[in-house]
């Protein structure tokens, strides 16, 4: 299992520049948040080594302006698709996988990450942070292990992760709205949604190699 940029590094980085990179002809690559930033850039780098790519965003109308404009870019590159994917909820998460029907996912980035939110809780009732960038990435691996028998994930992280905070005996901590929200606070519940991200791929990859 590749975990980590520096994994998707190993596998396709090649001696002297990104321009090199190695062919991904049929292969699949699901990517959350590819319609900005790192997400963006990444599903751009792909598509012009002809992978297959579908980005799994909330917002429909930024999602197609990117697959245009990458679609226009590469038109030789081969498919690229949008789904719906809500990460601040299981149940949309869990729909957005069943709605993928290709017969085979090669590489699951998790890429998306909220930094804030003017909604403190989640669909399911956990803090909004902690629910987008950890428990709903966390359950769409599991999914996409059981649909897929996946093998390669990347998950996208931050040097923040080592201010993340967790409490061995207080883990219900981690899924509740603090008193304050303000922009420290905020900064705190990222780094700490990281910092839990890193801590599961150590333990997943423990487990599966």
């Amino acid at each position: 299992m590749l975990l980590g940029l520096l994994a998707m590094r190993k596998k396709l980085k090649p001696k002297n520049t990104l321009t090199s990179f190695k062919e991904l002809e049929d292969v699949h690559i699901v990517i959350t948040g590819g319609n900005s930033g790192i997400g963006e850039a990444t599903a751009k780098m792909l598509a012009e080594k002809n992978a297959s790519v579908t980005i799994g965003c909330r917002t429909h109308e930024k999602s197609m302006n990117v697959i245009e404009k990458i679609s226009q870019m590469y038109p030789m590159s081969p498919k690229i698709t949008y789904k719906f994917l809500d990460l601040s909820s299981l149940r949309s998460t869990k729909e957005f996988v069943d709605s993928l029907d290709m017969k085979n996912v090669d590489i699951l980035i998790n890429n998306a990450a909220l930094w804030g939110s003017p909604e403190p809780l989640s669909e399911d009732g956990f803090e909004q942070t902690f629910a987008t960038n950890y428990l709903s990435h966390f359950y769409l691996t599991l999914l996409m292990i059981q649909k897929f028998n996946l093998k390669r994930i990347i998950n996208v992280s931050s040097g923040l992760y080592y201010k993340g905070e967790i409490e061995p005996g207080n883990l219900n901590k981690l899924v509740e709205v603090p008193e304050k929200l303000d922009k420290d606070m905020y900064r705190q519940l990222y780094s700490t949604s990281k910092t839990s991200s890193n801590l599961l791929c150590k333990r997943t990859s423990q487990q599966i190699s």
